[in-house]
């Protein structure tokens, strides 16, 4: 990413120094003399899973549109990922697919190559990249409990932060840093509208569309007498009439992080043999003759917070200067879906692009611009994620008009043709991965093969070894 010719200003601060945070700080350094990253947690200095990040444990893909904005921001990454273990993937090829209500969808070589890895590799990585800045000062154990604001609380200055340590809160000592602009990526559970709250602003309106989708995850040793020709295994859930999925995903070291998903509050177990049952649950038996023979080598994890949430922040008739909010702060999905990581590299390119454009105007209306272009980023991702928990039983705050619903039943459409037409498979895994716009599925050709569905279906292919 090329730098521009001028710094805006002398000193931004980012709040949380996840991905969202990470990929933030790193696009200001191009603007700004100084960049600090206030971090809760203290980083590892190998790549391990952190108390900050209670999904580090599970799976993540960063999708191939986001793979390809890092190499963007820090070229030739993957090939350091690669160095460090990560995996070469086809996203087509490599990967089986189950769709309970389409059947396996066929494996052929595709564009879509990238790479996957464990989380905690992956952010480590990215922070080496970061933190070779000298721009960037990282302050580690410390949480930001509010921000300052102007005296007639137009514009935010700054924050207000406390060291994270043995004491009580209220004996830790409150330090006041000031900014010329305040980023927060402090994940799903930031507190900013409470804080613009404090300052005398509405707090921005929220969308949470729970499917309470939880999910166990364990990393095993796969056998090495069996015969496979793909990498990992993707089975999805078919709600109403199936709740539960899995997944098998090459890791670094040759191992197997797998993960069992239950939605509708079928929530998989987290012990020994609950754990297998599930598995063998799944409906395909390949999922659960994959897994019985492989080896355990860590504990099950679960997780449940899941719920999709969205706020509305450009809504706002009226928010604060120097002040703005992305990544999970702002729109945090069911992680099932894949999309976090890719939608904070998005975000990150979208603040580039905003201050880029801000030019000679300096910070005046970035937050306005910024949180507008941002909710469009959005729009797309929230919308797959929502109707695909559309069928879920019992999900709370799904409230679709007539056109939402003829989109669901559309898509749902559109699934059944990925075993037998090339077209609708192709486009429809380029979409996942964030390649091509939802609009794309409205292709002529596979409008015309979805109005067809129920008169002429060919039989699904068997199932892959």
């Amino acid at each position: 990413m090329s730098s521009p010719s001028s710094v805006l200003e002398s000193h931004a601060i980012v709040i949380g120094g996840g991905m969202a945070g990470l990929l933030s700080a790193h696009v200001l350094t191009n603007y700004f003399e100084r960049v600090s990253l206030i971090e809760r947690d203290a980083y590892p200095e190998e790549p391990l899973a952190r108390a900050g990040v209670p999904q580090g444990k599970h799976v993540h893909i960063m999708l191939v549109r986001g793979q390809q904005l890092l190499e963007t921001f820090f070229p030739g990454i993957k090939d350091k990922l690669i160095a460090q273990g990560a995996i070469e993937s086809d996203f087509s090829a490599d990967y089986a697919y189950y769709f309970p209500a389409s059947g396996w969808i066929p494996r052929t070589p595709s564009i879509l190559k990238g790479y996957v890895c464990t989380r905690p590799l992956l952010e480590w990585q990215v922070r080496q990249e970061v933190m070779a800045s000298k721009s960037v000062q990282v302050i580690e154990k410390h949480e930001v409990i509010n921000l300052l604001a102007s005296s007639d609380k137009q514009a935010v200055t700054g924050i207000q932060m406390r060291a994270r340590n043995s004491e009580a809160p209220a004996e830790r000592e409150i330090v006041n840093l000031e900014a010329d602009l305040v980023v927060d990526t402090s994940g799903r559970d930031s507190p900013f509208p409470s804080w613009l709250e404090s300052l005398g602003y509405t707090s921005p309106p929220e969308t949470v569309i729970n499917p309470f989708f939880g999910y166990s995850s364990r990393v095993y040793i796969p056998s090495q007498y069996a015969t496979r020709t793909w990498k990992g295994l993707i089975v999805q859930a078919n709600p109403p009439h199936n709740l539960r999925g899995g997944v098998i995903w090459p890791i670094e070291g040759g191992n197997w992080m797998v993960v069992l998903g239950g939605t509708g509050k079928d929530y998989p177990p987290n012990d020994e043999d609950g754990f297998l049952e599930f598995a063998r649950s799944i409906p395909t038996p390949l999922f659960y003759d994959a897994l019985k023979d492989a080896q355990p080598i860590s504990p099950i994890y679960g997780y449940r917070r899941t719920a999709n949430r969205l706020r509305h922040i450009e809504r706002l008739t009226h928010q604060p200067e120097r002040f703005i909010a992305l990544g999970d702060a702002v729109c945090a999905f069911n992680p099932v879906y894949g999309q976090g990581m890719t939608i904070a590299a998005l975000g990150a390119m979208t603040l580039n692009e905003c201050l880029t454009k801000q030019g000679q105007k300096g910070l005046d209306g970035l937050p306005r611009h910024f949180q507008r272009k941002l909710a469009k980023i959005n729009e797309t991702p929230w919308q797959l994620a929502t109707a695909s928990d559309y069928h879920v039983p019992g999900i709370e705050g799904m409230n679709p008009g007539w056109f939402e619903k003829l989109t669901y039943r559309y898509i749902d459409n559109v699934v059944k043709l990925l075993p037998t037409v090339p077209l609708a498979n192709k486009t429809f895994i380029n979409v996942l991965h964030m390649i091509e716009p939802p609009t794309a599925l409205f292709h002529p050709a596979i409008v015309a093969r979805v109005l067809q569905t129920s008169f002429n279906r060919t039989a699904p292919p068997s199932e892959p070894r």
